[in-house]
C-alpha cells in the first residue's frame, strides 16, 4: 500500500493529519466534552425555537388547542394589521378587551393568565358583530374584525363543535406555576 505525499511538505499525507502522541492521552476528555458541547448546543437552539413565539399568542395556541385555526393562530387574534415602523402593534377590539381584563385583574390582585382572560370573554362579543368571541374563533374568524363576521351555516356548525370543544377544556389544564 503506498501513501500519497504532500505536494508542498513532500511528506506522507497520514503522517501529516496524524495528532501529535500526547494527545492520545486527552483524546477521550476532548471528545467527551465536543460531544456534550455539541448536545449543549443543541438543546439551547431547541429552546430558542420554541420561546421564540410571543407568550400571549403561545397561550391562545395552548388554550384552544386543535380548534384554533391556522389562520387565526396569528398576532392578527388580537393585533391590528402591521403598520410597518410601529414598535408595538395596535390591539385590535379582541385584543383590547383582553388587555383590559388582564390589566383590572392584575390591579385586583387576582390571577390574569391569558387562558382565563380567553374563558372570560368567550360569550363576549368584542368586534360588535353579533357573533360571541369564542364562536368566532371556532369558525376560524376574527373575534376583533367586525367585518369578518361568519356565515349563518358556520355558525350553526360551531354551535355542534361547541360540545366537544368543551369537553376538549374540561381535560387537565397543566399549569406548573401557577
Amino acid at each position: 500500500m503506498s501513501h500519497a505525499l504532500h505536494p508542498a511538505l513532500g511528506r506522507d499525507i497520514l503522517a501529516v493529519s496524524r495528532l501529535p502522541m500526547h494527545f492520545d492521552r486527552w483524546r477521550p476528555a476532548v471528545l467527551k466534552f465536543l460531544r456534550w458541547s455539541s448536545v449543549l448546543l443543541g438543546m439551547v437552539l431547541w429552546v430558542a425555537t420554541i420561546s421564540a413565539r410571543p407568550p400571549h399568542k403561545q397561550a391562545a395556541v395552548s388554550y384552544f388547542g386543535p380548534y384554533l385555526s391556522e389562520r387565526l393562530n396569528a398576532c392578527a387574534l388580537c393585533h391590528l394589521p402591521d403598520k410597518g415602523s410601529s414598535e408595538s402593534k395596535p390591539h385590535n377590539a379582541f385584543g383590547q378587551r383582553l388587555k383590559a381584563l388582564g390589566m383590572e385583574w392584575s390591579q385586583a390582585g387576582q390571577p390574569s393568565d391569558m387562558a382565563r382572560r380567553l374563558e372570560a370573554v368567550a360569550e363576549e362579543d368584542a368586534d360588535g358583530d353579533g357573533v360571541p368571541n369564542l364562536l368566532e374563533i371556532l369558525t376560524g374568524h376574527f373575534p376583533g374584525d367586525a367585518t369578518d363576521k361568519p356565515a349563518i351555516e358556520e355558525i350553526s356548525q360551531a354551535k355542534q363543535t361547541l360540545a366537544e370543544y368543551r369537553k376538549f377544556q374540561s381535560r387537565y389544564p397543566w399549569r406548573p406555576y401557577e
